[in-house]
């Protein structure tokens, strides 16, 4: 784990000496790409307007490009015996070396932190929300012909029309919910996004954006540091000695024949 986490980290801070010949005048329509979450997600302790980031793992020619986004809704389940939680949250831009693009990315697959796929840190499964109707009411024509587009791409994620955070056109809203009290998604956890790029951000600052992503890796492979020294720590403590035995009961003397 521990070697993991360093080795993201070097993909962070090396991203800016990276070139990305895709881009050079190409855009990106509706590629897989595989990326690494280094920023929490959780309905208990994400806000809406909470900023997330995610390295990029794959396709290679991308790899330690930056996507950022931000958590749109939280709904922490309110029923204790029956509980439902929702998250929905959205990647905006993509920084691959000094540029930023903004981008629409829908969700495919989720892949927790231990590994196990299409559930949560809990265990719980994941589903698709409803976050594609919600915006639908509050579209009106003009954006109802996108919409249908995006839900009709198969993945997790619904559109949720509008220009937020100044990203021009559509931002998809990745609405995930479970029937538990929680969700959350640990940094190390892996989206599968489908990504097509709307253009180039002039606003964003492209450098800032990868010092912010080292600090987090920096800060995430300090905390697995730290992790595997506890665990280390723990397994190397001295077992507590055993209580002494109990002294045996002198046999009973044997009866004297007359």
């Amino acid at each position: 784990m521990r070697g993991n986490k360093l080795f993201f980290c070097a993909l962070t801070c090396a991203a800016a000496l990276v070139t990305y010949p895709a881009f050079a005048g190409e855009k990106i329509k509706n590629e897989a790409f595989i990326v690494n979450l280094t920023s929490p997600i959780s309905t208990k302790d994400s806000k809406p307007g909470d900023t997330i980031t995610a390295l990029v793992l794959q396709p290679a020619e991308f790899q330690g490009a930056v996507v950022e986004g931000h958590v749109r809704a939280v709904e922490p389940a309110k029923n204790m015996e029956s509980p439902k939680s929702r998250i929905a949250f959205g990647f905006e831009t993509l920084t691959a070396g000094d540029t930023t693009y903004k981008i629409q990315a829908d969700l495919q697959d989720v892949v927790n932190s231990k590994g196990v796929a299409k559930v949560d840190e809990e265990g719980q499964v994941i589903a698709k929300g409803n976050a594609g109707k919600r915006a639908m009411a509050g579209l009106g024509g003009a954006g109802l012909g996108s919409l249908a587009g995006g839900m009709l791409g198969g993945g997790l994620g619904a559109l949720a029309g509008g220009m937020i955070g100044g990203a021009a056109g559509y931002v998809i809203a990745l609405d995930v919910t479970a029937s538990s009290h929680n969700i959350e998604f640990y940094p190390g956890t892996q989206f599968t996004l489908q990504i097509s790029s709307k253009g180039v951000d002039k606003n964003a600052d492209a450098a800032a954006i990868h010092q912010q992503e080292a600090a987090a890796e920096a800060a995430m492979a300090a905390a697995a540091a730290k992790q595997s020294e506890q665990t280390a720590a723990s397994n190397a403590a001295p077992a507590a000695p055993a209580a002494p035995a109990a002294p045996e009961a002198p046999a009973a003397p044997e009866p004297q024949q007359k």
